[in-house]
């Protein structure tokens, strides 16, 4: 991906990987679902850095853009045969701590250094994901694909596989929704009637009754 003015390398190194590379992604199979017709799904992971921030700018932009670009599929797609969702894993064992070995050489005196890797882990945590076969802090592999699956079957538009992350997503909602404030100012009729018809979609509504309903991924 060719640099923007202005941007570093480590910002269009990270951004192309992890949003155009998903963009990619959709744009080339998405289209051959849609061909055969015989309908399908589509999973993109982001992480749950995507739902609350970590530490690491660029790292959290990517992530959040991920849940984003997912959401907007699954609306666009919402009355046809093609699925959507975004999972938005915590720690899993994987080789994700050493994702400097894909490293485009051409960076190489962008100035990063493998030590300061993984934005993503909070001071303290990073030693609580280990590489794998570490101390099972991590989730294994097979159990994050089974939580994968069950949002495949059940159409989730969010797989959410960590559910220690509850206490911190709910923190972030109630934070969104804390900060409404009318000022005591009266909303004009037109602007509640453009909300209930064009700006609340019945997705959400939708999607929070789905995921009810759906039990957990052993079930």
């Amino acid at each position: 991906m060719s640099g923007h003015a202005g941007a570093s390398p480590d910002w269009d190194w990270v951004t192309g990987v992890n949003i155009d590379g998903v963009f990619n992604g959709i744009r080339a199979f998405l289209p051959l679902i849609r061909a055969h017709g015989e309908g399908g799904h589509v999973v993109s992971t982001s992480s749950m850095g995507g739902l609350v921030v970590a530490k690491g700018t660029v790292y959290s932009t990517t992530k959040f853009a991920v849940v984003g670009m997912m959401e907007g599929l699954r609306a666009e797609l919402y009355d046809t045969n093609i699925g959507v969702s975004v999972y938005c894993p915590g720690g899993v064992n994987s080789n994700i701590r050493h994702s400097d070995r894909n490293r485009p050489e051409r960076l190489s005196a962008s100035g990063f250094t493998p030590a300061s890797e993984e934005p993503a882990f909070p001071d303290g945590l990073r030693e609580r994901y280990p590489d794998p076969g570490g101390d099972g802090r991590c989730m294994d592999p097979l159990e994050a694909g089974e939580w994968v699956l069950h949002g495949i079957r059940n159409n989730l538009m969010y797989i959410l596989s960590h559910p220690e992350f509850e206490p911190t997503v709910r923190d972030r909602a109630e934070a969104l929704l804390a900060s409404f404030t009318s000022g005591g100012r009266a909303v004009p009729q037109a602007r509640l009637d453009d909300e209930r018809e064009i700006l609340r979609p019945k997705m959400y509504v939708i999607e929070r009754e789905r995921a009810l309903r759906s039990g957990s991924c052993s079930d």
